[in-house]
């Protein structure tokens, strides 16, 4: 109150003098209006710090939109739609990656290929549709008996393939037969068929202390294995050793 009685007697003063004293107001107007441009400042402060707390879920919403896009796309460009194994073209990757790591850590890498015995026959009785049923089945009668450290991937058509890290022919072997067996016991069943099938596997091994080649006789050689087993009887498992040949 003192202050805004100053504020009015020196207007009264210097109204004597004839000297203008403008727009001048009371102190405690001065405060009022201070206040209010003070919590209008206070008002677009928080709202533009809404605005920014907004802003930035909507980026992390987007950057989790393009990561789930950029999932989906390698998915798409790696495993195959079918059975959603790796496909031919994943598989030659990692093979070569494999052999690699092989002759870098001196380590052996064994390789199977399989294919589904009389899988033709499946698809011209049943048709197309049930012979697809029957490659989903027993890619996942695979896919739960490969171990954690193989890569399993859809070869092409009726064909698969098996990288095993770190194994010798003796294990590659082994896991071969587990895999006949756990295919030999799979049963496709659908509303009207009831069909049971077996594989014919290839195996062989890569070990660099024997001075083995490149990536496409070590698939070559798997490819042998495999159709020695097609020629000699089928649902079962020929061994090649690529440093006898």
């Amino acid at each position: 109150k003192i202050i805004d009685v100053v504020a009015d007697k020196t207007v009264e003063i210097l109204s004597y003098f004839e000297i203008d004293a403008g727009n001048m107001k009371p102190y405690s107007q001065l405060l009022i209006d201070a206040n209010e441009a003070l919590g209008k400042m206070n008002v677009t402060y928080e709202q533009l710090i809404l605005e920014l707390k907004r802003s930035n879920e909507r980026m992390e919403m987007l950057a989790i939109e393009l990561q789930t896009a950029n999932e989906k796309l390698r998915e798409l460009a790696t495993k195959d739609g079918l059975t959603g194994l790796y496909n031919h073209r994943y598989f030659q990757e990692a093979l070569e990656k494999e052999i690699n790591r092989s002759l870098r850590n001196k380590t052996p890498l064994s390789l199977v290929l399989l294919d589904i015995d009389d899988f033709k026959s499946i698809n011209d009785q049943y048709g197309h549709p049930v012979g697809d049923i029957v490659l989903k089945g027993i890619a996942d009668a695979l896919q739960k008996t490969v171990r954690d450290s193989d890569l399993l991937a859809r070869y092409g058509g009726e064909e698969f393939s098996v990288i095993l890290p770190e194994t010798d022919l003796k294990g590659g072997a082994m896991l071969a037969e587990r895999l006949r067996r756990a295919v030999e016991a799979e049963e496709t069943t659908t509303e009207a068929y009831s069909i049971q099938t077996t594989i014919s596997l290839g195996v062989t091994t890569y070990a660099p202390s024997t001075g083995n080649r490149g990536m496409a006789e070590f698939i070559i050689a798997a490819d042998k294995g495999l159709y020695h087993s097609k020629e000699t009887g089928k649902n079962k498992i020929s061994l090649v050793n690529m440093s006898t040949g």
